[in-house]
């Protein structure tokens, strides 16, 4: 998965988003009250994600919103249960 946070203490936080957001290596106290969505959710392969940023140092966290399904694996799975239902069923 591919992020546009470069994530380092020898720059000074940066918010060029969508480009590039520049973060601390570590979050601080602040960060627990002091997160804000920066811009909208994204997809990437399976994920839904929005990144966070703290208000007063700077860390940026990517949070994982929901994961998008597998139609494909889904539809494989109900077959193969549904095939186990009907042997389970036979006398």
């Amino acid at each position: 998965m591919e992020t546009i946070v470069e994530y380092t203490d020898q720059k000074p936080p940066a918010n060029d988003y969508p480009h590039r957001l520049i973060s601390p290596l570590a979050s601080g106290s602040c960060c627990f009250s002091g997160m804000e969505e920066i811009g909208s959710s994204h997809e990437d392969e399976r994920w839904v994600f929005q990144y966070k940023r703290c208000r007063e140092c700077g860390f940026v966290v990517r949070v994982i919103l929901r994961v998008i399904p597998n139609l494909e694996l889904a539809k494989e799975l109900r077959t193969v249960l549904a095939k186990s239902m009907v042997r389970g069923m036979s006398p």
